[in-house]
């Protein structure tokens, strides 16, 4: 036909008709307009999966912005994926646990002075205070429990018992129980004495008393000479 002798040139190319160039669909004879077109330099199309890139977003989980380094297992074989750890671990690490756990010292400690040994063991105002010492007990026994499983016990180099304040606050609560397990009588009587420890439990959630009380520690081997000469003047 005319129009496929058009589109074949004598030099054996072929002309690729384009739709709606220049003069549209005006033409001498009514058809489209044909003109060469280099293949090799048209612009190829950009593909994008924009629905794997979503899903990869949406895979993606945001990392926890914590303060201090936990480890990545604890003794007990959980990571911090685990779904008890995890919580254990953005508890221990939120500043909001801190300043609860330090109200409760301080209201433990208002609880301790108020406590005599004089009262009645039988009264009213000793019993409160007993319920009272075992919510206190209950609540830093959690807060050890959820700190052991956040960092670990003692395997790691951050672990629980790595740190001198964390071994003070085990003692103080686990002398807590022992003063509550020892009763009224018997040779564990005097372990009651442990509870007068938890007011020091307050250091360790004042950074700046902490620092001031470390300060202290570390200068007594430096002060040993002046400790000397003032025991040998008097």
């Amino acid at each position: 036909s005319e129009s496929y002798r058009r589109n074949n040139t004598p030099q054996g190319g072929f002309r690729t008709p384009e739709f709606g160039v220049e003069k549209g669909y005006g033409g001498e004879d009514g058809g489209v307009e044909m003109r060469d077109i280099d293949l090799a330099s048209t612009p190829k199309r950009e593909f994008q999966d924009t629905g794997a890139s979503a899903n990869s977003k949406a895979s993606t989980k945001p990392k926890l912005n914590l303060r201090r380094p936990y480890a990545k297992t604890n003794e007990i074989g959980w990571r911090q994926s685990h779904w008890l750890r995890k919580r254990c671990i953005i508890a221990s690490d939120s500043v909001k646990w801190e300043v609860g756990v330090l109200l409760l010292i301080i209201g433990n400690c208002i609880t301790l002075a108020m406590a005599s040994p004089l009262d009645d063991p039988e009264s009213s105002k000793a019993k409160t205070l007993s319920g009272i010492e075992m919510f206190f007990s209950i609540a830093f026994t959690i807060e050890l429990v959820a700190k052991i499983i956040a960092m670990g016990y003692y395997t790691d180099e951050n672990a629980y018992m790595r740190d001198n304040w964390n071994i003070l606050d085990f003692i103080i609560v686990m002398g807590g129980w022992l003063s509550e397990v020892s009763g009224g009588g018997g040779g564990l009587t005097a372990m009651r004495a442990m509870r007068v420890l938890r007011p020091l439990r307050t250091i360790k959630g004042i950074p700046e008393l902490k620092r001031i009380i470390e300060g202290m520690i570390a200068s007594i081997p430096q002060l040993s000479t002046v400790f000397g000469l003032c025991f040998g003047c008097y």
